[in-house]
């Protein structure tokens, strides 16, 4: 096998510079991932949001993002998502299909709207931003095993969740839950970032639980001090990725 590497620069801990070593047998090879994108409405101004009058419309999401990038390094992607059958639905079909993600396991699902979160800039407190969501009920979190029984991961090199998705919905989860038993059969490397959501899971423990079946299952794992926190309690940072690596017991930690 060829084992010739390419580096991909995914982010910074500290003033660590985090660097993935990629196989190049993998960029020919498929990722998929599932999750949910929604439209991100942003002012154009700081301040409250009852003073904005102009706003700019992107499509933001963390697995689609991932994706996005994949894209760019040549390694051909595909994504398992639901959006509402509405317009800023079409918006994120048509951004995936100009990034080259394959979006033929997207449904339009007329039982609930595309997701939105609105950026509140500079307020309350100045030089930071809050986030708003509007997701209840969307279209993404009616994501169910349905959605996993028929795909063929034959192409697919790795499985991306992170752990947004399962805290969605019961029926995400059973999704979540689903695309990792086909992948664990097949045998496909799972990549997992904790990615914790304190308004979707405001209780830790409850949280840990939650993504506890991915962290024993995945190959990689992407996480940061701020989740392992939330997950094992503060303290040294040493001693919460040994917690992590009592669950995680085959995983390679990416911090």
């Amino acid at each position: 096998m060829n084992q010739a590497l390419s580096r991909l620069r995914v982010g910074k801990s500290g003033s660590r510079t985090i660097n993935i070593r990629i196989p190049e047998v993998e960029i020919v090879r498929h990722v998929l991932s599932m999750g949910e994108m929604m439209i991100q409405i942003c002012p154009s101004s700081k301040g409250p949001l009852r003073q904005a009058r102009l706003f700019e419309r992107y499509v933001a999401g963390s697995e689609g993002n991932t994706l996005v990038g994949l894209e760019l390094l040549g390694i051909k992607t595909k994504f398992i998502s639901r959006v509402g059958a509405d317009e800023l639905g079409l918006a994120i079909l048509n951004e995936f299909r100009a990034r080259g993600v394959d979006v033929s396991l997207v449904q339009q699902d007329e039982n609930g709207p595309t997701g939105v979160y609105f950026i509140q800039r500079g307020y309350p407190l100045q030089d930071k931003s809050t986030v708003l969501y509007y997701r209840q009920g969307s279209a993404a979190s009616l994501l169910s095993e349905k959605d996993v029984e028929d795909v063929d991961l034959t192409d697919t090199r790795l499985v991306l969740l992170s752990g947004i998705t399962p805290a969605l919905s019961a029926s995400c989860r059973r999704a979540c839950l689903a695309l990792r038993e086909k992948a664990e059969k097949k045998d496909v490397p799972l990549a997992f970032d904790t990615n914790v959501r304190v308004a979707l899971l405001p209780d830790s423990g409850q949280a840990l639980e939650l993504l506890r079946p991915y962290l024993e299952s995945a190959r990689y794992i992407f996480t940061g001090g701020g989740d392992l926190d939330y997950l094992f309690g503060s303290g040294d940072l040493d001693f919460r990725v040994d917690k992590l690596r009592k669950i995680a017991k085959q995983a390679e930690i990416i911090l």
